[in-house]
């Protein structure tokens, strides 16, 4: 029962393997995939090989020349969707062999992976041989710093699952929340211990803000027709289930979710692939749209949201109806000891799933690793605005008008020939999916109203502009 006897035990449960921890120059002397001693307890924390490590400690280490066209993000989903988080590459890595073996398996990923065609993969065969190339790369500092990824844990996982069986564990319901957060291997190996007819799958690929994962429901129904056609899963017939579309909002109003729902346009119109296409959402009531208020210091802030407040109290009172959100830890830590004290401070990925009466966006662009991606949204609204008339006017022009009704004529923005639009190139801002992802899930926390504030006026003027010129803010 102590906790040296479960060390013991855990050491007792990963002996015996016969894979060899080697490190040289080509891919056929890598070690296996997952380094088991990065396991114990006491290193496990430190080897696992999560976004925030893959960023600092990994993606530094890989060439720069190779790394101009495919950034950080692009290659981490790439990893963790495709090359080693897909239910094809769990099938490769679960396939227990020696070191002298590594050459052979790390062929049949390859092979894998360059066969994925246009609806599986968003980027061009040309951009897959530099993932791969980088991945080689990202395989050898892995391995040489005994980091081990999720990928690796669900392989392995997966492999003593085929040697030993499921030992009688069994589920006869399956509820999962929040499915968009799962790779498909992870998915399929969890389907090994229950009836996958009977399970109950629920989630928004609007809210796919967890790095690395690629999710559609398309994807899902063709994860049913596989494990039918599998003959692990042949003890029963598994049916593909058709979704069940939710579009009814019983928590934003239309002033919320019609800026949201300009959100996911911009993820269909420039990734048509990260997004299921299950129509936008409604709104049962109207409501207040999302301020956004351009400030220069705390105080003048407090101005700002003393008049936008539905109180009358004359202070401002953040209670538990009202919350913060921040970009991450780091960000939180920078609030002003004023806002920090008093209020519910959340970073956008605590938050999912979350109502609050009242949203205060802190910093959102000022914080994100995107820099000029967010300059496409420049490109975005003159594809969309630029030609459309209503009454001899442009859609920007009413809804500049309509802006202006609202008293918002001191909005601060650079001029439309100041602007440097930025042209979208499909696979090399990849990082404004997970972005715009991230806003889409920030916005719709509020019930009412929702409060934007940024300091760094060059990047958050794109999304100021797009909100402004689109009469989507105020």
């Amino acid at each position: 029962g102590g906790a040296g006897g479960e060390l013991s035990g855990l050491e007792a449960y990963f002996e015996g393997e016969e894979d060899e921890v080697v490190l040289g120059d080509g891919p056929e002397d890598q070690a296996d995939f997952l380094d088991i001693s990065g396991l114990r307890k006491e290193r496990a924390e430190q080897r696992e090989l999560t976004w925030v490590v893959f960023l600092n400690k990994v993606w530094k280490k890989l060439p720069k020349k190779d790394t101009t066209e495919i950034g950080a993000s692009l290659l981490w989903a790439e990893v963790n969707s495709s090359l080693k988080g897909s239910v094809e590459a769990l099938m490769i890595l679960a396939e227990k062999s020696r070191s002298s073996q590594m050459a052979e398996r790390y062929e049949l990923l390859k092979l894998q992976y360059e066969a994925q065609g246009k609806k599986q993969s968003a980027i061009t065969p040309a951009q897959r041989e530099q993932v791969w190339g980088l991945f080689m790369v990202y395989e050898k500092v892995r391995v040489a710093n005994h980091y081990y990824d999720q990928n690796d844990l669900v392989a392995d996982l997966y492999r003593r699952l085929k040697s030993f069986g499921p030992s009688g564990v069994f589920f006869h319901r399956c509820y999962v929340d929040e499915v968009q957060d799962f790779t498909l291997a992870e998915l399929f190996l969890m389907f090994q211990f229950t009836d996958a007819n009977y399970s109950f799958l629920a989630g928004d690929t609007a809210q796919t803000i967890n790095p690395g994962i690629n999710f559609r429901f398309t994807d899902l129904r063709a994860l049913f027709t596989r494990m039918d056609q599998d003959p692990s899963f042949a003890a029963h017939r598994i049916a593909t289930p058709s979704p069940y579309s939710l579009s009814t909002s019983y928590r934003s109003h239309t002033g919320v979710l019609q800026l949201a729902s300009s959100v996911v346009e911009v993820l269909y119109a420039y990734f048509p692939r990260a997004i299921d296409n299950l129509g936008l959402d409604q709104g049962l009531f109207d409501g207040p749209k999302p301020k956004l208020l351009l400030v220069d210091d705390i105080a003048e802030l407090t101005v700002m949201l003393l008049g936008h407040q539905r109180s009358s109290s004359g202070r401002i009172d953040f209670g538990s109806e009202q919350v913060i959100l921040v970009r991450d830890d780091q960000a939180r830590k920078s609030l002003p000891p004023s806002l920090a004290e008093s209020a519910i401070v959340l970073t956008v990925f605590e938050a999912k799933g979350l109502e609050f009466n009242d949203v205060l966006l802190w910093n959102f662009f000022q914080d994100s690793p995107a820099t000029k991606e967010w300059r496409v949204l420049y490109s975005y609204l003159e594809e969309t605005q630029g030609g459309k008339d209503t009454a001899g006017k442009s859609a920007g022009a009413v809804a500049m008008a309509e802006v202006r009704e609202e008293n918002f004529d001191n909005m601060e923005s650079l001029s439309a020939s100041k602007r440097r639009p930025l042209a979208f190139e499909p696979g090399k801002y990849a990082i404004l999916e997970s972005e715009l992802k991230a806003l889409y899930c920030a916005l719709t926390r509020a019930r009412i109203n929702v409060w934007i504030v940024d300091f760094d006026k060059q990047k958050r003027d794109p999304a100021f502009a797009w909100f402004r010129d689109t009469g989507l803010a105020q």
